[in-house]
Formats: structure tokens, C-alpha cells, sequence
């Protein structure tokens, strides 16, 4: 984990602050003594949000500005004055059309035109494992492995996170700014916004509402989203982690071992979530006709193996244990019901 001893005077943008990430992101820099610049498309959740990260960091040094990736408008703004950036702003995985492809490779050119005219010196870019692992099969996977996303319905979500990443790293080569990605796995955790929880951990909320009666043969490599937000600091302040590509990896669970857990160790409180497996054929076949069930398809049964030496090594990085994890998650869930 990051030190919270340094606190540079340095002023950092963020985008996508009202995500599942990007809040913690926000948390974790002014934690740590850095000036912050969070986008939003709608300021009138400005207040609510800073609430929100007010119970995790001091607010003093936030500032919100309006900006939507689809639109050039607002980055000069929003860029002026600032040091770094942080582009966590980018499509969920759940979203499996291919407006998010165009979405996420227009934000990178928008968002990154804009920092250049800025001369930040700095970008940390969110990415995602499956810009590595997919298309892969068993193979062993690392920093330097990009994805071979099909052209599915089912691989929308990784060819998204695929060619906006390799956007990223073609406009820093021709750059005058360093640039870090981070891929991490299945991100779960308690959410800065209640109402603000990531796609990973939407299964386990619909676990515990009883919405999800059977569990495709699904599975990831969880990480704890308090953890990622700590590396994107990192990463940022770290000389060393420039020109990286950080795959953030925990432990590998399957969704029926998540839903074991919880009804181990939550009692009544996870009385609605069930084990039974869905067979893999029903989700094939519901795929054909629903994209959201398209993306579980293309990931049936697959157990990524990927070497996340390098993030340990240069940052002296892990996170914390699963079990934490999946029960902060769900408490948090159950406190906002």
C-alpha cells in the first residue's frame, strides 16, 4: 500500500470522479495531500459527492468542473493549471454495445488532447485485465501480454478497454508526458456513493436481493477497489512506474464461492443469495438473445492465469485478503438498502 506521508504540491485531475473507482481515486489523492480536479457530467451531484468523499478524506482542496468524454467542450478548462492526470472515466463492462468502443476511445482523445495542450507532466490510465487475458485461453499473461478480443458481442467490453488503451500508449510515444496503465481484475468493495457500486460488485448486490436464483460458471481474479485506488496513486507518484502496464490480480473465486462465503459467514442477512450453478449451455444460449448475458457467455469458465510480479515489485503492492473484500462489499450493500 501507498505511504500517506508524502503530500506533493501538485494539482491532479480526475475523470470519472462519480464512478465506482474514480471516488476512491479522489479519496486516496487528497488523503495524501494532493489538489484535486474532478470531472462530472452533472455538476448538480457535486455536492452529494463531495459529502460522500468528505467521511473519507479533507474536501479542502477539491474542486468539481463540468466534462463529458463525447464532447470537446470543457477539457481546456478543465486542464488549466493542473500537473497530472488520472483517467479513470470509461464504459462499464456490462454495457456490451458498440457505442462503448466508440465512447472509450473518444474519451481517450478528447481527454488526452486536451492534457497535452496542457503539458501535464503525468497520466495514470484505468484499464482492465481483460486487456491482457482475453483471447488468451491458459496462457500465462503479463504487463506486456495485450488482448485478442474477438469481434463478438461478448468481447465489446474487452475490445474497449483493449483499443483505448493502445490510443493511450500511441499518443505517449509521441508525447512529452510519462504514462502508466493499471489492469485490474473483478474490483469489489464498498462504494464512496452508495448508489455509485461497480459492475463487479452488482453481483454480489443481486446475490443478496435473491435476484440471481442460479450462477453462471463465472469467475475473477477480486481486488479490492480501496486497493486500485491506492495504486493509481502510486503509480503516479512512483518514477519508476512510467511507461508500465500494473495487472492488479487477488485471489481467483468463482461466483458460487462468493455466494458460499456469504451465506457463511452474513447468516440471515445473505438468506436470499443461492448456489445452485446455471448450466453453461442456458447462458450460451441466452446469449444469443440478450447482450448483457452475451458477455457472460464469453467468459464461461474461464480462470485467467496472469503474473502480477512487476506491481509488487515496484510498488511493493497487494491487496488485501478476499474475504474482507467480499464482506465489506457486502455490508456496505446491505447499510444503503
Amino acid at each position: 500500500m501507498g505511504s500517506e506521508e508524502h503530500a506533493p504540491d501538485r494539482t491532479v485531475l480526475v475523470t470519472g470522479a462519480t464512478g465506482y473507482v474514480g471516488g476512491w481515486v479522489v479519496a486516496r489523492l487528497l488523503a495524501r495531500g494532493y489538489r484535486v480536479r474532478a470531472t462530472v457530467r452533472d455538476l448538480g451531484r457535486g455536492e452529494r459527492l463531495t459529502g460522500s468523499i468528505a467521511e473519507h478524506a479533507p474536501v479542502d482542496a477539491l474542486t468539481l468542473v463540468a466534462a463529458d468524454l463525447l464532447k470537446e467542450d470543457g477539457w481546456g478548462a478543465a486542464f488549466d493549471g493542473v500537473d497530472d492526470l488520472v483517467h479513470v472515466a470509461s464504459p462499464v463492462a456490462n454495457d456490451t454495445t458498440q457505442d462503448i468502443v466508440d465512447t472509450a476511445r473518444t474519451g481517450v482523445r478528447h481527454v488526452f488532447t486536451a492534457a497535452e495542450k496542457a503539458g501535464v507532466e503525468r497520466i495514470v490510465m484505468t484499464s482492465s485485465l481483460a486487456a491482457a487475458t482475453t483471447g488468451h485461453g491458459d496462457r500465462v499473461v503479463d504487463g506486456e501480454t495485450w488482448a485478442n478480443p474477438s469481434d463478438s458481442v461478448g468481447d465489446t467490453y474487452a475490445r474497449s478497454k483493449t483499443l483505448s488503451e493502445r490510443d493511450a500508449w500511441r499518443r505517449e510515444a509521441a508525447g512529452r508526458w510519462s504514462l502508466a496503465t493499471i489492469l485490474p481484475g473483478l474490483v469489489m468493495g464498498p462504494a464512496v456513493e452508495a448508489d455509485a457500486v461497480g459492475s463487479s460488485a452488482e453481483l454480489v448486490r443481486l446475490m443478496l436481493l435473491g435476484k440471481m436464483p442460479a450462477l453462471p460458471n463465472l469467475g475473477g481474479l477480486i481486488v479490492d477497489v480501496r486497493d486500485i485506488a491506492d495504486l493509481h496513486v502510486d503509480a503516479l507518484a512512483e518514477p519508476g512506474a512510467a511507461g508500465q502496464r500494473l495487472i492488479a490480480g487477488g485471489d481467483f473465486l468463482w461466483l458460487r464461492d462468493i455466494a458460499l462465503l456469504l451465506r457463511e459467514r452474513l447468516g440471515d442477512e445473505a438468506s436470499k443469495v443461492r448456489t445452485r450453478r446455471m448450466p453453461d449451455a442456458l447462458v450460451r444460449l441466452a446469449g444469443r438473445f440478450n447482450p448483457a448475458m452475451a458477455f457472460m457467455a464469453a467468459s464461461i469458465g474461464r480462470r485467467p492465469r496472469v503474473d502480477a510480479s512487476r506491481v509488487e515489485e515496484l510498488l511493493g503492492w497487494r491487496t488485501r485478503a478476499v474475504e474482507e473484500t467480499l464482506l465489506d462489499t457486502a455490508r456496505a450493500i446491505l447499510a444503503a438498502r
